[in-house]
């Protein structure tokens, strides 16, 4: 305990807590993970209220009031995860670079036990950092970095720090689908990535580079708009202009390569820190504010610039406007999917994976977890089907 604000210690386990923030009770065996606390929190511990006060049951795992945070744990290699909180890394130790990137705040965590999955004990040698964010999502000093395409035309990337997120939607999500699931941990490195999807004008550009492997149409899109994004692209048709930007900007790239993105560097970019089903929450009635879809984009692609909310990584138009190519190839879900963030490739499958939704497609289909996959060549070539680019 420290004064005023109560801090557990790992492997501790709790009977109650009075109004003063003190320990009361006999019950304090210690029973690692199999804890839960509630705090008086607004952005801050102010300290244990008399409202606040919770009873566990250490023996029995059973918990007087309702839990109105929720924790994550890991059990038997099937992560559980609630409301409101990331997990860092299962170990006894927490490397400084997590510790800078992330608030650690013990007092501000639940483990679920006992809840979903009855889950009747833990190994005591099972250890687990519980991590939660700020209720306002850690915000990073955005990084730019532009690349001239041609007089007047500017590619600007975001740099997207590394880190770990739980990739894919869980089951109780409203619109959730087998092809989301089961969620994973992903520890995904830091990369560029375009601020918006890429458009008509930056598009031009590019096609008028030298050809490295294929020709591009230089006006393919089926809406016309130098600051629309473009559409009508393949997977194929990406790689090409991937391949240009590394020929045309190798020096300046450092080692670098422009890409697409995989699947899961796409979904840790769109929630840029966040676990809800949009990057700004689960109200599907405030998804007009951020995203151009079947129900405000008048049956078209608008602009690729700063017309909607972006999320906390200074991406716009992440979900909504025109889906985006990934690198990966198809899989009905996540059984077997790498957990380093690199693309998933089958080299028998021949569908790619499409992120995002559209100005065509409804709110189920622009949540941050929802997948799609087309034909990588010619017949994919829809008018509701662009692209952004990363580079690492």
């Amino acid at each position: 305990e420290v004064k005023g604000n109560l801090k557990l210690e790992l492997g501790e386990a709790v009977n109650e807590f009075s109004s003063d923030g003190t320990l009361a009770g006999e019950s304090n065996q210690a029973v690692p993970t199999q804890l839960a606390v509630k705090t008086y929190v607004e952005h801050q511990v102010q300290g244990v209220k008399a409202s606040a006060r919770e009873s566990f049951e250490t023996k029995k795992l059973q918990v007087s009031e309702t839990l109105t945070v929720e924790g994550a744990t890991q059990l038997n290699g099937s992560l559980q995860l609630g409301q409101g909180v990331q997990v860092a890394q299962f170990s006894d130790t927490i490397s400084k670079s997590t510790e800078s990137s992330l608030v650690v705040v013990p007092t501000q965590l639940a483990v679920k036990n006992y809840v979903d999955n009855k889950v009747q004990g833990l190994d005591d040698s099972l250890k687990a950092y519980i991590i939660k964010l700020l209720y306002e999502p850690k915000l990073y000093d955005i990084k730019i970095e532009s690349f001239k395409l041609a007089e007047g035309v500017i590619l600007e990337m975001a740099y997207i720090p590394g880190g770990m997120f739980l990739m894919g939607s869980p089951i109780s999500e409203f619109g959730h689908s087998d092809h989301e699931g089961p969620q994973h941990l992903v520890n995904v490195s830091g990369f560029w990535m375009g601020q918006f999807p890429v458009t008509q004008q930056q598009w031009q550009a590019v096609a008028d580079y030298n050809k490295v492997k294929a020709t591009l149409q230089p006006k393919p899109s089926y809406f016309k708009g130098d600051n629309l994004p473009v559409e009508k692209v393949s997977w194929n048709d990406c790689q090409e202009f991937c391949a240009r930007l590394n020929k045309k900007f190798k020096g300046q790239l450092q080692g670098r390569k422009f890409r697409l993105p995989s699947e899961a560097e796409w979904e840790y970019a769109c929630r840029a820190g966040t676990t809800t089903r949009y990057y700004y929450g689960d109200d599907e009635s405030k998804l007009g504010e951020y995203a151009w879809y079947s129900g405000n984009s008048d049956s078209k692609t608008h602009p690729a610039v700063k017309e909607k909310t972006p999320n906390n990584w200074e991406l716009y138009d992440m979900i909504g406007n025109v889906w985006e190519w990934c690198e990966d190839t198809w899989h009905d879900n996540y059984d077997g999917a790498p957990v380093d963030g690199i693309p998933w490739i089958d080299n028998y499958k021949s569908y790619r994976l499409l992120r995002g939704g559209s100005w065509y497609r409804n709110p189920k289909d622009c949540s941050c977890a929802n997948r799609y996959g087309k034909n990588p060549g010619d017949s994919s070539r829809k008018f509701d089907l662009g692209f952004r680019v990363v580079c690492s």
